[in-house]
């Protein structure tokens, strides 16, 4: 399975595709706080690793850009670069 997600933080609107198709906008009117350091935890949360939330799986090639990627640019994504 194939999961990009995108967050565009001016315009307030986060879109989900799974793979390669574009299945799900959210917009929020509240102000997302600006991260500069710290840790990302992928599947859980922070203190938590052996809690009943955590992802019980593997996540592979996960990749940040400092950009919002396009649809085209997802589904590219999704279709290895093609």
């Amino acid at each position: 399975q194939h999961v990009v997600i995108t967050h565009d933080r001016i315009n307030k609107v986060i879109k989900t595709y799974y793979n390669g198709k574009h299945v799900d906008t959210d917009t929020y009117t509240n102000s997302a706080a600006a991260v500069t350091a710290g840790s990302i935890y992928m599947g859980g949360y922070a203190g938590l690793a052996n809690s009943t939330y955590a992802y019980n799986g593997f996540i592979d090639e996960f990749k940040i850009y400092n950009t919002v990627l396009t649809a085209e640019q997802a589904r590219m994504e999704f279709n290895g670069g093609a």
